[in-house]
């Protein structure tokens, strides 16, 4: 999964989300506890607006890794990406708390 996971990043810098999804994916099946995987492949469902599934990705990040700073910043901006302002501003803030550098 760490090869999928290295490749998927490639795509997604690119900008190539569905490519980087696709990817991200294969390693949530090569390795299902993989949380970086989960966190990737939801932060490429936001890019390509399927926000059921990466609803469903980011929950499983959760499980999986916890209350991160990367976790509450990526679902921060998958409500700005949706319009939904104050959810966005609340997980940005929570971000902020645990690493304000």
């Amino acid at each position: 999964s760490d090869q999928a996971v290295t490749e998927a990043k490639t795509q997604f810098r690119s900008e190539n989300y569905g490519n980087a999804g696709a990817l991200f994916y294969k390693a949530t099946r090569l390795a299902p506890n993989d949380g970086v995987a989960w966190l990737g492949l939801a932060a490429s469902c936001d890019r390509i607006r399927r926000f059921d599934l990466a609803d469903m990705a980011y929950a499983r990040a959760y499980r999986l890794l916890g209350a991160t700073p990367e976790y509450y910043n990526n679902v921060g901006y998958s409500y700005l990406l949706r319009g939904k302002l104050q959810d966005a501003r609340s997980n940005f803030l929570k971000a902020y708390e645990l690493a304000p550098n």
